[in-house]
């Protein structure tokens, strides 16, 4: 008897589940031939796949779109929108046939490789530890992030022309970024939500505030000023308010720029080198007495004094600025550890002194000279460190 009512009601368990058939696995199918799982409501005649490169195919519930679009796989537990859930899936971006990946994570996402540990992290975004996003390039195997740049992809190259002069143009600023201060908060409400999905909105609204409160300096540029001197470099999309800078593409601009700067520098030194060849020709005749006179003795540079022994490398006298001056100019000068006594003089070009400083502090100081002291014209000024000569230099008044 028990026999006969277990065949009786096996019977009746498979006859119900042939009647429910198309409703219970209607969303789930296994094509016979292939062993091809479809899941979501499938596009009725509709195979896709017709080369049969599949394993699984999942479907949007649009069933207004005939591609079936905007399917999303969840892992672990997915939570209310309303309450900041969708957790963690994979799927096509919005609900419309878009054919854009969607990786979603709540709090961020991890980009590995190896064996799937910290050090193997190749990005890495964790919203609750600091809000930034880790890039590391430099892997176990020495990996480096490049960019390809195929040769026979390249047409038509020129020498990029005048770059310094548009270099010039373009300013750098430093901002106080804030992307989080159009965001609203999110909802407070809880009810119906559960324990996480609480804690989770509870945190997103610190975080936000936080955000809203702090300001982060940056550096970078202004993308409309900078469209106007490389509008290559920049992308603005006028309907959303969104600009992009290629940061990228100023690496071979500041290059060439160098390169031109380079050129400038030199092209500028051998001028500066010929003018002051040529003014130390015109100067040759007014050059002071090899051992200048003070007070009716004489000062011996320091090439030929015998009892030199401070060292010449160790004092310096540098040049006035600015040079030539009408108003007022400053001479620094080194005066080393152990000098006795030191003066700086300055002499016309007939090599009649003018003026006179006592200097009585070693180490990088300076005196200033002013116009009103001295009449318009050339005039040289010397160091002098316990009786020797260091040094002689030239200055020009204008008045």
């Amino acid at each position: 008897m028990r026999k006969i009512f277990t065949k009786l009601g096996l019977f009746i368990l498979i006859a119900l589940s042939g009647t429910c058939t198309e409703n219970v696995f209607a969303q789930l199918k296994v094509k016979g031939d292939s062993g091809k799982v479809i899941i979501g409501p499938d596009r009725i005649g509709h195979y896709d796949d017709i080369e049969n490169v599949l394993s699984a195919s999942i479907f949007g519930q649009n069933m207004s779109d005939s591609c079936r679009a905007g399917a999303k796989l969840s892992f672990g537990d997915f939570g209310q929108k309303k309450y900041n859930g969708w957790n963690v899936f994979v799927g096509e971006h919005d609900t419309n046939d878009t054919d854009r990946l969607w990786l979603h994570g709540k709090n961020g996402f991890n980009l590995t490789s190896v064996n799937g540990d910290d050090w193997y992290s190749i990005m890495k975004y964790n919203l609750k530890e600091n809000d930034v996003l880790h890039i590391n390039p430099d892997l176990a195997l020495d990996s480096k992030i490049k960019f390809r740049a195929d040769v026979w992809k390249i047409h038509d190259p020129v020498i990029i022309p005048a770059v310094y002069p548009r270099i010039l143009n373009v300013c750098g600023m430093q901002y106080v970024y804030t992307p989080y201060n159009d965001m609203p908060l999110t909802n407070n409400q809880t009810s119906g939500a559960t324990v996480k999905e609480a804690n989770d909105m509870n945190f997103l609204n610190t975080f936000l505030s936080n955000k809203k409160s702090r300001a982060d300096f940056k550096f970078g540029f202004d993308p409309y000023k900078l469209q106007t001197v490389f509008p290559e470099l920049v992308e603005i999309n006028d309907s959303t308010d969104e600009a992009y800078i290629d940061y990228i593409g100023f690496i071979p601009l500041l290059v060439e720029a160098i390169k031109e700067q380079s050129f400038i520098i030199s092209a500028q030194s051998l001028k500066i080198k010929a003018l002051e060849e040529n003014t130390d020709i015109l100067l040759n005749d007014v050059q002071p007495a090899k051992n200048i006179n003070i007070n009716g003795a004489e000062v011996q540079k320091a090439e030929t004094a015998t009892n030199y022994g401070i060292g010449k490398d160790n004092a310096f006298l540098y040049q006035n600025t600015p040079n030539p001056f009408n108003q007022a100019t400053e001479i620094k000068y080194f005066l080393p550890e152990g000098t006795e006594n030191a003066y700086l003089y300055v002499f016309d070009m007939q090599g009649a002194m003018q003026l006179e400083f006592f200097l009585n502090e070693t180490g990088l100081e300076s005196v200033v000279i002013d116009a009103s002291s001295l009449k318009a014209g050339m005039y040289m000024y010397t160091l002098v460190i316990d009786g020797i000569q260091i040094e002689t230099k030239r200055m020009i008044l204008t008045k």
